[in-house]
């Protein structure tokens, strides 16, 4: 007698009648059906839950279609080939890391030349910044100097020319021993430098317009003594959009080497040639008859007064100006000449010259240097731009390669789990084949067709009371299952194999007799076949036969034969075919208890 049943029938022999895929049994063996129907629903429903889990397992599994692979070889050459391929991709790996650390070294010299472009482009930029900042002081002191005064250029040419006339009649007379009272050196050259100094001055102090330079009354009175002699200058100047009359008195003297002026009783002899440098221009201050505020500067009436106020043309103005007293002379405070103070000297107008020269040039220059600055800064922006798109597209191409490369890496670790699950399936079917040798004869087990099962109550057989008299329970214990074969038991009913699986019963089975359809069927008898029991993992006595034969009588006792009977749903056969095979199993122990 077996010891423990460790497995549950998948599948079992058919009996009974099998028509057009239908079955039919006799009261006893539905009842006998009926008494377990219940306890097999129970444990088809964990199989379901089970299956339902194991197939997920499953899928993962056939991930990489294991079960393809049905021969050992045919593993082992899949297991080659991807090896082959983890090879061929290790090395398309090893060239795409080279290709990365070019990429890298590439990005690092591109980033160090980004970084000293930028540098210079800064430093060209700061550059420019100081030449401009420069350039607008100096051309605010240029303008607050009034050397953009229009017509000052003109003006300056023609001082210029005077002055070389002067100096080179000075000279002449120097070398030639002369005093300067000789020659008409001061009229024809001192007195005409002077005048055009004077011009020059009263357009670079905005005193008169450029346009009314011309305009400007030279009145010369050189026939007086060396105190008297003087130039009385006559020009309109706008004040508050108001014609203002201007009166002004001016003289020249020789000056030294220094600049300084050289007056008649301060110097030895104010016209040595040898000691002469120039000519400088000085003020004179008058006074006048009648004045409103300062009787050294001319004033204005509504009205003339014979002998004090007299009528001044100028610009094409008449104004009603007063007459300066000449018998009062010219006044000098203390410490001063009556010849006059600086006004305008021949260093100061040389000085302002230069400046003027030296701004022009500056501003050549600085716009020269500002254009340089300028292309230096387009030609690093652009180059910083390239540098930075360079960049840009090198920081692509390595985030590209590194995706690249982690493709790779997943690949291999694709390959080499490929490669262990196909080393466990030639382990799988080695296992396979060496269980396939040692298994019994009549047992045909499948394992393409396993699935998992946990049995949570054992499940009870009871013999049916016509069939036996002793009642025998067969147990089968959750505890020692672990996992179940899938078995198809097959036995050949005139010549037809059906095979046969273990489904839930759809409907219970209430009484013995049941309502036949319509349909009659026609009954052909039931010959004695050897079945093969569909029991798996069963431990049996060594002396347990492998078939059993089912007498006719046996499975038709509770019924005639000669009646209609039910034809079931094509759901009921598995069931069936498993009540039959626990109704050999019965048979079997009870005529071994017999026998003993």
């Amino acid at each position: 007698m077996a010891k423990k049943v460790v497995g549950l029938l998948k599948g079992a022999a058919i009996t009974g009648v099998a028509i057009g895929g239908a079955s039919a049994l006799t009261g006893a063996d539905l009842v006998f059906a009926q008494e377990i129907q219940e306890e097999v629903n129970t444990e088809t429903e964990l199989v379901t839950e089970q299956s339902i889990e194991e197939t997920y397992v499953q899928e993962q599994q056939d991930e990489y279609d294991l079960y393809s692979y049905e021969t050992v070889e045919s593993a082992e050459e899949a297991v080659a080939e991807a090896e082959e391929e983890i090879t061929a991709t290790e090395e398309l790996k090893a060239e795409a890391e080279i290709e990365k650390d070019t990429i890298v070294e590439n990005l690092v010299s591109a980033q160090t030349e980004q970084n000293t472009v930028a540098n210079e482009l800064l430093e060209a930029q700061n550059q420019k910044a100081a030449v401009e900042q420069d350039m607008v002081e100096r051309e605010q002191a240029y303008h607050e100097a009034g050397y953009d005064q229009e017509g000052l250029d003109e003006q300056q040419a023609v001082v210029d020319e005077k002055a070389e006339e002067e100096a080179a009649v000075r000279e002449t007379l120097s070398e030639q021993g002369k005093n300067l009272t000789l020659d008409n050196y001061y009229k024809n050259e001192g007195r005409q430098l002077a005048k055009e100094m004077i011009l020059y001055k009263l357009i670079l102090t905005g005193e008169v317009s450029a346009e009314d330079a011309d305009k400007v009354f030279f009145g010369e009175n050189f026939n007086h003594d060396y105190e008297d002699k003087h130039y009385c200058v006559k020009y309109v100047k706008i004040i508050d959009d108001e014609p203002v009359y201007v009166e002004r008195y001016f003289d020249y003297v020789t000056c030294d080497e220094e600049g300084n002026s050289m007056f008649q009783g301060l110097v030895e002899n104010e016209n040595d040639s040898s000691l002469a440098a120039g000519i400088n221009v000085v003020e004179k201050t008058p006074t006048y008859k009648v004045w409103t505020e300062d009787p050294h500067k001319v004033s204005t009436y509504e009205k003339n007064v014979s002998g004090k106020i007299k009528n001044q043309t100028v610009f094409g103005y008449t104004f009603h100006a007063a007459q300066r007293d000449e018998k009062a002379g010219f006044y000098a405070e203390e410490g001063q000449q009556k010849k006059g103070v600086d006004w305008y000297t021949q260093k100061q107008y040389q000085q302002d010259a230069n400046n003027r020269n030296e701004y022009k040039e500056f501003v050549e220059t600085v716009t020269n240097t500002l254009s340089n600055l300028d292309s230096k800064i387009a030609e690093l922006t652009t180059t910083l731009s390239n540098v930075t798109n360079r960049i840009n597209t090198l920081r692509e191409d390595l985030e590209d390669i590194q995706v690249e490369i982690q493709g790779y890496d997943n690949k291999v670790d694709y390959l080499k789990d490929k490669v262990d699950a196909l080393n466990g399936r030639i382990q799988d079917i080695i296992a396979a084949q060496q269980t396939q040798n040692n298994v019994e004869p009549e047992i045909v087990v499948t394992p393409q067709i396993e699935e998992s099962l946990q049995i949570e109550e054992s499940l009870q057989v009871v013999e049916a009371p016509q069939a036996v008299e002793t009642e025998q329970v067969v147990e089968i214990s959750q505890a020692s299952v672990q996992r179940t074969a899938s078995v198809v038991a097959s036995r050949t009913i005139e010549e037809s194999q059906v095979p046969a699986t273990v489904t839930q019963v759809e409907e219970e089975v209430a009484q013995p007799a049941v309502e036949a359809s319509a349909r009659q069927v026609v009954i052909q008898p039931i010959q004695e076949v050897q079945v093969p029991l569909a029991v798996v993992d069963i431990e049996a006595e060594d002396d347990m036969p492998q078939t059993v034969t089912i007498q006719e009588q046996e499975i038709a006792k509770a019924a005639e034969v000669a009646k209609s009977f039910v034809s079931w749903n094509g759901s009921t056969l598995p069931l069936l075919g498993t009540i039959a095979g626990f109704v050999g199993l019965t048979k079997i122990k009870r005529d071994d208890s017999e026998a003993k």
